[in-house]
């Protein structure tokens, strides 16, 4: 799986688009089998202004994740030392870190190295939701969350499969009671597009998720209109990006099932991966973890995660 900077052009307008949007590079930044990162600031997890937006120009999401590339101290030439701005920051996080998933499911799995759309829905499913509600263009899937996404493959909260055009495959998960969250992804390496089409996507692949009440949930979808991007993610029919994710708030408990169909497939079998992920109201402290090494005078951010506290206040000890 192939991580690429989202660029740094945020600052500027790209008409008729607002300011930041649709600034994402033109070159491999596009790519849909890939990775693009965009760019936080580590204290806060904010937006660097400057870092690069979607949507991409056929309307998929970009970039898919992102990672603190603020201030980072880092190598430079003539064995320097520097602190170091950009998605050319953040994008090495992403990849460095991605070594760990893969290093865990090859002990996991006899050696064997997890597909690149398997590793992209992990991590992707598995980030933590900045920005609006669900992906946008600009956080796109959300944080990096290294535990989170070692985790689904600890508890092996995916699956693999392929599919043929007009077919689809089920699968049912429980999910318990009292749940924050349900996430699912389904993510695929799709077959390489046409050179100047109008839209990347070539095998079309359609996710939903079925709860106890026969409800059917459908992905969450950007409006990429100049007018509309910075609207809310809302649940319909994804015909342009190959990761699709479906959030259900607050879900009951019982049998879930996820239906992958085969919507258009023109050269299959296509393989795909799906990944979920059960949030349980918790708070879990992130750092420190043990054994860490404080120096006088430094600043240190205590981090943790929290789901379903709504606004409480936390105690530290």
């Amino acid at each position: 799986l192939h991580s690429f900077a989202a660029g740094n052009d945020g600052d500027y307008t790209c008409t008729p688009f607002p300011l930041q949007y649709a600034t994402i590079k033109s070159g491999f930044q596009s790519a849909k089998n890939i990775l693009t990162v965009g760019d936080i600031y580590n204290g806060d997890y904010t937006i660097n202004n400057a870092s690069s937006c979607g949507p991409d120009g056929d309307g998929r999401i970009k970039p898919e994740i992102v990672a603190g590339g603020t201030n980072i101290y880092s190598t430079w030439p003539y064995n320097n030392y520097i602190s170091a701005t950009g998605t050319s920051m953040a994008s090495p996080t992403i990849a460095g870190t991605l070594a760990l998933p893969v290093q865990r499911y090859r002990q996991m799995n006899g050696g064997a190295d997890p597909s690149s759309a398997l590793l992209k829905a992990v991590v992707c499913n598995s980030a933590t939701d900045l920005g609006n509600a669900g992906p946008d263009y600009t956080f796109g899937f959300g944080a990096l969350n290294a535990l989170a996404a070692d985790m689904l493959l600890e508890n092996h909260q995916y699956a693999t499969n392929q599919l043929t055009g007009g077919n689809s495959n089920t699968s049912v998960i429980n999910v318990p009671a009292g749940a924050q969250q349900l996430r699912v992804m389904l993510c695929w390496t799709d077959y390489p597009g046409a050179p100047y089409a109008a839209t990347a996507l070539v095998n079309n692949l359609d996710l939903t998720v079925t709860d106890p009440g026969a409800v059917v949930h459908h992905p969450l979808i950007l409006n990429p209109d100049p007018a509309h991007v910075g609207d809310v993610a809302v649940e319909g029919i994804d015909t342009l990006n190959n990761i699709e994710q479906v959030v259900i708030n607050n879900p009951t408990g019982g049998a879930f099932t996820i239906t992958v169909n085969g919507a258009d497939i023109p050269q299959g079998p296509q393989g795909y991966a799906i990944a979920w992920e059960v949030i349980q109201p918790s708070v879990q402290l992130l750092y420190p973890y043990g054994n860490e090494t404080w120096v006088p005078g430094n600043t240190e951010n205590i981090r943790w995660s929290a789901y379903g506290t709504g606004a409480s206040t936390f105690t530290i000890d």
